[in-house]
């Protein structure tokens, strides 16, 4: 963030009422078993391609692979999209000792993989990057193994694989030493707009949480005159978006609406006439 278009003076961020979100999963910490997986089969590929034989490649692989299953069994059967609250030592409705031991496992399997890795960095540039992602999981795994961080949360998500993630509360520690934190010659101006940022005229609700309280705000009017030009209505009984007819119904309300708005505005001053859905 620091770095962020380094030769400009001024940098503007539209749709800024996504900043703290995405801000908070940009710094978040997390974890999954395909990451675990993905890496076992690319230090397997390049073990036995490039150095078959200086190290047993099958049981290092097949140690990383077993733990990643593990940590994953540890959840059971969930629907798929479940999210686990973890504010304990282990994840809501998972046993402790079971949890604890499969995440201690994954730490040890990936390093195990780094001192497998370091006894053939030299041979292939490929060992090298795949020393820096074990070195990666294996900081990731223990990160996990620990309590969470002071003004973060934790959870689990569950699918065909287990994703692990920490994320801040807020970004406005992150926004304030790596953005605002710049001065002198190099100092920029940062520009946050968005049609979407509530009334409340000081945008409390973004500003804090972003840590942009001493910033100045400014609130632009809308042109359009809404209360003349427009309405909003709520069908009833419409199927939800889930239901198989959803998306035919959808179509059937676009028409009829297009064709009640045509007549309702035939031979008036307009150039246009349209509609929106929200779904």
């Amino acid at each position: 963030m620091a770095e962020l278009l380094p030769s400009v003076r001024i940098a503007i961020f539209d749709e800024a009422h996504q900043l703290n979100e995405t801000g908070v999963q940009f710094l978040g910490n997390n974890l999954t078993t395909g990451q675990l997986l993905d890496f076992s089969r690319d230090m397997l590929a390049a073990g036995l391609q490039l150095a078959r034989g200086l190290v047993d490649w099958q049981e290092v692989v097949g140690k990383a692979e077993r733990a990643a299953r593990e940590l994953r069994l540890c959840a059971g059967k969930q629907y798929p999209g479940t999210k686990l609250r973890w504010t304990e030592a282990a994840p809501e409705g998972l046993n402790i000792t079971v949890w604890t031991q499969a995440l201690e496992g994954v730490h040890a399997s990936c390093l195990q993989a780094c001192a497998a890795l370091d006894m053939v960095s030299e041979i292939a540039p490929d060992f090298v990057r795949l020393h820096e992602r074990a070195t990666e999981l294996a900081q990731r795994a223990e990160s996990f193994c620990h309590a969470c961080e002071p003004g973060c949360v934790r959870w689990v998500d569950v699918g065909t694989q287990l994703r692990l993630v920490e994320s801040p509360l807020d970004i406005s520690k992150a926004v304030k030493s790596k953005v605002l934190g710049s001065s002198g010659e190099a100092a920029k101006s940062w520009i946050f707009t968005s049609a979407t940022l509530g009334d409340d005229d000081k945008l409390t609700w973004f500003t804090q949480p972003c840590g942009l309280e001493e910033a100045e705000v400014l609130r632009v009017g809308s042109p359009f005159d809404y209360e003349r030009q427009a309405a909003v209505y709520v069908p009833p009984n419409f199927p939800k978006p889930g239901d198989p007819s959803h998306t035919a119904k959808v179509a059937e309300s676009a028409a009829a609406w297009t064709r009640q708005l045509g007549r309702a505005h035939h031979g008036a001053d307009h150039h246009a006439a349209g509609f929106a859905c929200d779904w």
